[in-house]
């Protein structure tokens, strides 16, 4: 299995604390947040890891460089083109992919345990839900039987609305074909500049609406995706205490 971490953007949600380096590298407990992702996946055994790096890209690489510094499954690959937006990343990440592969947010933090279930060789095509938002607009997902009926960003987010059985958490697995499918939404977007906004998660989604995917649900365990003060308070005083050493 193929790991693809994306920490290639500007973290501009953190404010200061993203202005020097990039919100992979925010210290969170006594490590980085990704450090603390690399070797929750290396420890339920993924293949090979690709970092997709651009904002700051060399506090990164040093980063990766002194802390597995003999670790063979770690590829990391620097993307020019990152403030087109993630989407330009996975593209970069997957140009020479062919079989299943991991898709993860390098902003992260959670316990090693949240992977096992993608990782089982009768999960195809899965995504992770779990309630995660702190003020901040989620792609929100519908389930039915245990399958995603539906998944979309709310423009004006609905907490109480019952069909929604919760917020995607950045964690997708890939089959083979997914992987072919959503390499073509990929090289077929048409994009010429920043402003095109070219997300991942639009084509993370036309996927997840072609396939068949499962709904893995991370509530038993902690994690938080990192994207504002509110999560990374949430990161250090909720989900660090609790997660695997």
């Amino acid at each position: 299995m193929i790991a693809i971490l994306l920490a290639a953007g500007l973290g501009s949600r953190l404010g200061e604390k993203t202005k020097s380096a990039p919100k992979s590298l925010i210290p969170v407990g006594n490590t980085t947040v990704i450090e603390h992702l690399v070797s929750n996946l290396l420890k339920v055994g993924v293949d090979q890891i690709i970092i997709v790096t651009g904002f700051f890209n060399d506090k990164v690489e040093e980063k990766i460089r002194a802390t597995f510094p003999n670790e063979e499954k770690i590829i990391t690959t620097h993307n020019p083109d990152y403030l087109q937006g993630s989407g330009s990343s996975l593209k970069c990440a997957m140009k020479n992919v062919t079989g299943e592969v991991l898709i993860i947010e390098a902003d992260l933090l959670c316990h090693h345990k949240i992977f096992e279930p993608f990782l089982e060789p009768s999960v195809k095509n899965a995504i992770a839900i779990g309630q995660y938002s702190n003020n901040r607009l989620e792609g929100r997902v519908r389930v039915k039987n245990g399958y995603i009926s539906d998944i979309s960003i709310d423009k004006e987010p609905n907490d109480n609305d019952p069909t929604i059985t919760g917020d995607w958490v950045g964690i997708a697995k890939f089959s083979k074909e997914a992987t072919r499918t959503i390499q073509t939404f990929l090289n077929e977007a048409n994009i010429t500049n920043i402003k095109d906004n070219f997300q991942y998660s639009k084509y993370i989604f036309k996927t997840v609406k072609a396939h068949k995917f499962k709904a893995i649900d991370l509530e038993s365990y902690p994690g938080i995706e990192i994207d504002n003060e509110d999560d990374l308070n949430q990161a250090n005083l909720e989900v660090w205490p609790k997660r695997a050493s």
